[in-house]
């Protein structure tokens, strides 16, 4: 494996903070392109955590599914029950806990979405992304099978059937001008969404489908996708912590930047420390592998018999 499953863990994590901290301060310099090339953690305040922050929920749910030993009763829902977008970033615990199944994966969704009651479209959005961040913690290469899946689970038209990976990581203009002609380009994107899914899910659908473009065209390179989804024609406080989750569980650790990473060490992201992510991971982490229990000082980890998985 080119990277640990307790990596990813904190790839995906760390990458959902970060895009979010950067999605923020994209709203706030929009169309000063120079200032946000410029971003890296601990460049703007995050001392106000804005009312709609997810980070923090998303580490409290975390904190609840390793205190009730992965049960999802504890669980709480979000307010905005109709967004995607944030139905995938706050409940990423669940898809790390399960990503080695899809089926284990889906039933622990289905099981949320009936009893949250979620709309039909953002329900299966929710599970259609949830999936596609199992797969690349699974090591499955991304490929443009994605967007046709997604677009075809949203019941908005079909892409082309030549779209390739190759066409995906062209220009986002371009790419869009071929592969998602029935939507038009790319800033038209959320408007059409819109015309074709009820206006309480459209923007949730958008971040989704946006999140999945800039992903696929530099899908090895954290800082560069990030960035790019900055520029996002809508929302991007939800496209980049999508974009960052999916980068951050393909990269693990090392696919954040060493200047980021110093500056994560001493900087509060929306109130988080790297440590509480850090933590939250390996947490996750011993969950998903069967350890019952893990003291540091102790050479061995307990376990129930037969449990632990043989994969680090």
């Amino acid at each position: 494996m080119q990277h640990s499953i307790v990596s990813r863990f904190e790839g995906a994590l760390l990458g959902a903070v970060l895009g979010e901290v950067l999605g923020y301060y994209a709203l706030t310099k929009a169309g000063q392109p120079r200032e946000i090339n410029r971003w890296f953690p601990g460049l703007s305040s995050t001392q106000a955590i804005p009312p709609s922050a997810i980070a923090p929920t998303l580490l409290a749910n975390g904190n609840r599914l390793i205190q009730q030993s992965g049960q999802i009763t504890q669980i709480e829902p979000p307010k905005q029950r109709d967004n995607a977008a944030i139905l995938t970033l706050t409940n990423l615990p669940i898809v790390l806990l399960h990503h080695a199944s899809d089926w284990q994966l889906e039933q622990q969704l289905s099981q949320l979405i009936e009893s949250w009651q979620i709309p039909t479209v953002t329900g299966k959005a929710w599970l259609e992304m949830s999936q596609a961040i199992a797969r690349v913690l699974r090591e499955n290469c991304p490929t443009a099978e994605w967007l046709l899946n997604l677009t075809a689970a949203l019941g908005l038209p079909k892409l082309e059937p030549e779209t390739t990976l190759q066409g995906v990581n062209s220009t986002a203009e371009a790419t869009q001008s071929r592969s998602l002609t029935a939507l038009g380009g790319l800033h038209d994107l959320p408007k059409r969404v819109q015309q074709l899914i009820p206006d309480s899910q459209a923007e949730g659908a958008t971040a989704v489908l946006l999140a999945l473009v800039y992903f696929l065209r530099t899908p090895t390179n954290l800082p560069a996708s990030l960035l790019a989804a900055a520029y996002a024609p809508s929302i991007p406080q939800l496209v980049c912590p999508l974009v960052g989750t999916f980068a951050g569980a393909m990269g693990g650790r090392a696919s954040i930047p060493l200047m980021w990473s110093i500056h994560l060490e001493k900087t509060p992201l929306l109130g988080l420390y790297r440590a509480d992510i850090h933590n939250l991971a390996q947490a996750l982490f011993r969950s998903w592998a069967g350890v019952l229990s893990d003291d540091v000082q102790l050479e061995v980890a307990i376990a129930a018999p037969n449990i632990i998985r043989p994969r680090i």
